[in-house]
């Protein structure tokens, strides 16, 4: 009592304290968040010493990409490779003179040589060009100076990317085009094709070896990494991690009470008399469509089909949900039905206004008598079928849009006028005639469900069991102990990670997947160490915790080549393969006689035709390069001496070489020169940034 007395009479004092604390809150956060952004350096990278700034890069990203629907990280990837492209081809450009100007950044934006990013972003969803309505009306703006401020910022970031494309494909194409083949390359070429090889051939499998107990040593599998280590080294570090899963799934409780909910439900939905209200409010499934029995869920077809119309057929459980089913209507549907329309384009509000406007006043002209359907159709659709007076023939279910299908199959009446609006605009609509053929029954449902989804006490619960993992087990290896005896529970190793990656596991990308990269990097963390946090996953549509994801970092890996421990899995069957064909070669060594050598290993001699120096594969074998280069080159009648291939060991005899005259010096040259320049997109900006001094700091921020 005394202290509460004490604030009670100093109160600026808890005021002061409050305010310094909320200070150090914030700057803690500033410092955990960004790493203090580098202590006030804002520089999210540098490309050969210029800057990216943080401000515009992040301004860039809200001002093009926030709207997108994909991941944050994925965007902001995307974006750092622009910038990264961008900084490198404008270097080049400098040198090169390579230079867009202003009529031809008029010309990518708004004419006939439209740059492919207005191509993907102002494309029309219904003739999949692009949308020039759209694009006349910005430029309108721009011209008009009423552009809204929003779209201004949209506009001149879209400018820039627009130019670093277009400078970027001038670059691509001046060294595409400065490919040459020499002649005396073309001439080999030509002659590596037209000369075909046939020979025979035992194939030794591996497992063939007389030593069965070869080993794979540590030293072999360094040797092995030395002579590719193109392909295994490691240019920066990389984090191990293991991870275990709980997934929460819901109980035999939580089905029932849900099944309870739908239960109520039923009781309502059978006493209201306005279905579509009733299914609005409790989010269910309607359609003014008709179904037929083939296309009605088998659990409840014949019941829909056999039961009295406004009778509810459920609970059932269907697609992962609990649901009720209430006939509405039942009647027989026709095969096809003969209509007309009238058709006013449109995809602004302001066009569909104005189509149902003009709808209206041609309906008044028919209807009255002043003119006819077909002659107003000729005069004033938009659509194809204008010509024929707006005559579509006779048109099956499921033929035309669903709008359009719904209203000329269940709703409207013969020779009655009626407006509906559809992707493709606003159409006046005459049903002429409807055929019964089959006189199938089509029922009109609706339908009330609830997802089975584990209930907020089934998801803590679980939530708790992973909770006291963590708490218990500090480390992987006492998280290994303790589910050594719980098969339900298991430890799996993830694909490694690098300091900026956003993707873990089999988990995609997302705010909870990056986070799990920043802690595995964080200077604090240690090898063996679980983390304290249990990592929450949600399902993506229906947003309840659908994974609990315990994490711990198994290994540091240096830039470099990796440990032999660290790819022996990868790696240890292709030297084991090598060594064991080895040994096979040297066995076989000095046959004379290919017969003999099959029968000794009871296999066969086989054939093959038409092998190629300009080509790896051979058919009836597969990919097999030194094979190839060992019968080309081979004497004819001459048995060679064993090649230690990829699938086993071939010992072969050449039967025979012809020459075709299929391949011919200019076509050569031609796909020659085509091959290289079809690279150029890839390799070039690879190349530029392998040799480019890169500095990334990305994850300083976010």
């Amino acid at each position: 009592m005394a202290l509460i007395g004490t604030i009670r009479k100093n109160s600026w004092l808890l005021f002061v304290s409050i305010a310094l604390a909320l200070g150090a809150f914030l700057i803690m956060d500033m410092v955990g968040n960004s790493s203090q952004s580098q202590m006030g350096n804002l520089t999210i990278g540098e490309v050969n010493g210029e800057k990216v700034d943080y401000r515009n890069f992040m301004a860039h990203e809200e001002a093009v990409y926030s709207g997108g629907g994909s991941d944050v990280y994925s965007r902001r990837n995307y974006l750092w490779n622009y910038y990264l492209n961008k900084t490198l081809f404008e270097n080049e450009a400098e040198e090169m003179g390579v230079s867009v100007g202003k009529e031809e950044l008029l010309e990518l934006q708004f004419g006939s040589n439209i740059s492919p990013v207005i191509q993907q972003r102002f494309s029309n969803p219904n003739t999949g060009g692009v949308d020039y309505q759209q694009l006349n009306s910005l430029r309108q703006q721009i011209q008009s100076g009423t552009m809204p401020e929003e779209t201004k910022r949209f506009w001149s970031w879209q400018e820039k990317e627009i130019m670093a494309d277009r400078t970027q494909k001038k670059i691509e194409n001046i060294v595409a085009k400065s490919f040459y083949t020499p002649s005396w390359m073309v001439e080999d070429m030509v002659d590596q094709q037209n000369n075909k090889v046939e020979f025979a051939y035992v194939k030794i499998p591996f497992d063939q070896a007389k030593d069965m107990d070869i080993q794979v040593t540590d030293t072999d599998i360094q040797e092995y990494l030395k002579k590719n280590q193109n392909q295994y080294l490691v240019k920066e570090e990389q984090r191990k991690l293991e991870y275990m899963t709980l997934s929460v799934m819901p109980t035999s409780r939580d089905s029932a009470e849900i099944r309870n909910q739908i239960v109520k439900l039923m009781d309502e939905f059978a006493k209201v008399d306005n279905d579509t209200t009733f299914i609005q409010n409790n989010e269910g499934i309607f359609t003014s469509a008709y179904e037929l029995k083939e296309d009605v869920p088998a659990v409840i077809a014949d019941a829909v089909f056999e039961d009295e119309i406004g009778s509810i057929v459920g609970p059932y459980e269907l697609e992962g949900s609990i649901r009720a089913t209430k006939i509405v209507d039942r009647k027989v549907i026709p095969d096809s039905v003969l209509s007309r329309h009238i058709l006013f384009t449109g995809q602004t509000q302001q066009d569909l206004i104005a189509g149902f406007q003009k709808a209206d006043s041609l309906k008044n002209l028919i209807e009255t008598g002043v003119a006819s359907f077909d002659s107003l159709a000729i005069k004033f659709s938009q659509g194809p079928s204008a010509p024929n007076g707006g005559d579509l023939g006779y048109a099956g279910q499921g033929q035309m849009v669903q709008q359009f299908n719904d209203l000329i199959f269940f709703n409207a009446e013969i020779g009655e006028l009626n407006t509906v609006v559809t992707q493709f605009g606003v159409h006046l609509v005459e049903v002429l005639d409807r055929k019964y053929i089959n006189k199938k029954q089509g029922v009109q449902l609706a339908t009330v469900y609830e997802s089975i989804i584990p209930s907020q006490q089934t998801q803590d619960s679980l939530y708790d069991v992973a909770q006291e993992f963590v708490s218990s087990n500090r480390t992987l290896t006492e998280l290994r102990q303790s589910i050594a005896d719980k098969p339900q529970f298991r430890l799996q190793i993830a694909p490694a990670v690098k300091k900026n990656d956003f993707l873990f596991g089999t988990f995609g990308g997302g705010n909870v997947s990056r986070d799990i990269v920043r802690w595995a990097f964080e200077n604090s963390t240690s090898v063996d160490e679980v983390s304290s946090i249990v990592y929450i996953y949600q399902n993506p549509q229906l947003f309840y915790n659908d994974r609990y994801v315990i994490v711990g970092l198994d290994e540091v890996m240096e830039a470099g080549l990796p440990k032999p421990e660290d790819v022996r899995m990868q790696v240890e069957q292709i030297i084991l393969d090598e060594k064991k064909g080895q040994s096979i070669a040297a066995s076989v060594a000095g046959t004379s006689n290919l017969d003999e050598l099959a029968q000794s290993y009871n296999l066969s001699v086989d054939t093959a035709r038409n092998a190629s120096f300009s080509a790896d594969f051979i058919d009836g074998i597969g990919q097999e390069p030194k094979l190839v280069a060992m019968v080309t080159n081979g004497e004819i009648d001459q048995i060679n001496k064993p090649v230690v291939g990829t699938t086993g060991v071939f010992v072969t005899k050449v039967l025979g070489k012809s020459r075709t005259n299929l391949a011919d010096y200019s076509s050569v040259r031609a796909n020659s020169v085509s091959q290289m320049a079809q690279q150029v997109s890839v390799a070039l900006p690879g190349a530029l940034k392998e040799k480019a001094e890169i500095k990334d700091n990305r994850s300083d921020f976010y």
